[in-house]
């Protein structure tokens, strides 16, 4: 979902400038669950996996979606933050998870005899560190930044949570008119965000201007926070920038004591654009990595094939961090 970049005369997208950001492990600042904790809570992880017909299995302390076929056991499983309930053991699971492939994204990286990693090397979690409390972080943004959120408050935009289910189905309206129905990038149904909501593991906060909505974010929340989904249309709103309700995000995290927010992640050379818009709010980054592993060589095979013969939607859960990146 990043903004398209120029190429250099050889065709090779810039590297961004990397200025105000710090690369840290989830030990240096205390990121101790990795970036997608959330998809590690026994409740939360049903409802998301059953949106799409999954299962939900636990192996070694770690909670996995699983497609299981009758008679055949597990074809695909999908992990994330698997730290977050094993620890730095979690890389067990890609060696005796009886699977026939398995994708994991995980902030701690396994060992190099277990597993390589099959992400970019510049693949980050962008992480805002919340304990500084609002008056530090500010002082922190990009001098631009600043500009464009006090240019958003004088124009009369404001940014407020959502209070009822109307709220949610005006924000989804707004994101399939930016995404044009999902194909720019993924929307996520809104059965899902509404099964999550009524669950207590979101909070949606929506960009206001001139009593109309024109942009929200759906936070998911529970021990940190992770930016699922979100949607600003400019045009709704006379061309003015959408840093204002990002600011409203972190003002209204911090006051419900979160310590981290998830801006989501992605290859900071692969998406200049997505990378030089987060870097406006001074995120740490955070090496991120996915593996895909296929245990069990028959079950891959087959599961192969089965998807080949039903291509479907709904047929996998997206991977969470594909909200906030573009897709492959």
């Amino acid at each position: 979902m990043s903004p398209s970049s120029p190429e250099s005369d050889f065709g090779v997208k810039p590297l961004p400038s990397l200025k105000r950001m710090t690369t840290v492990t989830p030990q240096e600042i205390g990121l101790d669950l990795g970036a997608w904790e959330i998809f590690q809570h026994p409740r939360f992880l049903e409802i998301y996996a059953s949106h799409y017909g999954w299962g939900v299995v636990a192996h070694h302390g770690v909670l996995i979606f699983a497609r299981t076929v009758p008679g055949l056991g597990l074809m695909r499983t999908q992990v994330y933050s698997p730290e977050a309930g094993a620890g730095s053991d979690w890389h067990r699971i890609l060696s005796d998870l009886p699977t026939g492939r398995i994708e994991v994204m995980t902030n701690r990286p396994a060992p190099e005899a277990v597993a390589m990693p099959t992400s970019p090397r510049d693949l980050h979690s962008m992480i805002i560190d919340l304990r500084p409390g609002a008056g530090e972080l500010f002082a922190g943004f990009e001098s631009r930044t600043r500009k464009a959120i006090r240019r958003a408050e004088r124009e009369g935009m404001t940014v407020r949570l959502a209070q009822n289910e109307h709220d949610l189905e005006r924000f989804h309206t707004v994101l399939l008119r930016v995404t044009r129905g999902g194909t720019v990038y993924q929307a996520p149904d809104l059965a899902l965000l509404r099964a999550i909501m009524h669950a207590g593991f979101s909070r949606l906060y929506l960009a206001l201007h001139g009593g109309e909505v024109v942009g929200g974010i759906f936070v998911l929340a529970n021990r940190y926070a992770h930016g699922f989904v979100s949607a600003f249309d400019p045009q709704a709103c006379g061309g003015l920038p959408g840093n204002l309700l990002y600011w409203g995000v972190i003002q209204g995290e911090i006051a419900a004591g979160v310590p981290f927010l998830d801006l989501g992640a992605q290859s900071l050379s692969q998406q200049p654009g997505l990378t030089m818009a987060k870097r406006s709010f001074s995120p740490y980054l955070v090496p991120a990595y996915r593996y895909e592993v296929a245990p069990s060589a028959w079950r891959a095979k087959l599961g192969d094939m089965l998807r080949g013969l039903k291509r479907s939607k709904a047929t996998a859960p997206p991977a969470p961090t594909k909200a906030t990146e573009e897709r492959d």
